[in-house]
């Protein structure tokens, strides 16, 4: 289940300008200062329509905010949220430990790398991401 989400003046700014430049109803835009980038949540089934015909709506939103613009599918099911944020790399589980509110997924050994990312890149942003929406403190790939 997820957490309710409030959303700050700058945000809300954000979001009106993508989804004015793509139609789009963004849900949520994240400043991730580390890496020099927005993280952008869109609905189920958006992610497509916010990129544009071979990229031209993403190229545009770059060139307009000025950074790197990542975009992922939001899901209700932390499972599919999960499977969202680090595709192409293939998940063959995902465990929930409710004590300890954690998260332990596991990978294709030879997509590991690509879960992680470059720098942590990408298993940094989906530790803010499950900390935002559902809560997680701990997440860690196997």
């Amino acid at each position: 289940m997820h957490r309710k989400i409030s959303l700050n003046n700058e945000t809300i700014k954000k979001v009106s300008l993508i989804s004015s430049i793509t139609g789009v109803d963004v849900m949520d835009c994240i400043r991730d200062d580390e890496f020099q980038r927005e993280i952008v949540i869109v609905p189920k089934g958006e992610i497509y329509k916010i990129v544009g015909r071979g990229g031209k709506l993403i190229r545009k939103l770059k060139k307009v905010m000025n950074i790197n613009i990542e975009i992922n599918e939001y899901s209700d099911n932390i499972e599919e949220f999960i499977r969202n944020i680090l595709f192409p790399a293939r998940v063959k589980a995902i465990r929930k430990l409710n004590q300890s509110n954690s998260v332990i997924v596991e990978v294709n050994y030879e997509d590991k790398g690509i879960a992680i990312g470059k720098k942590g890149r990408k298993i940094k942003k989906m530790r803010l991401l499950l900390k935002r929406y559902f809560g997680v403190k701990n997440v860690r790939i196997t």
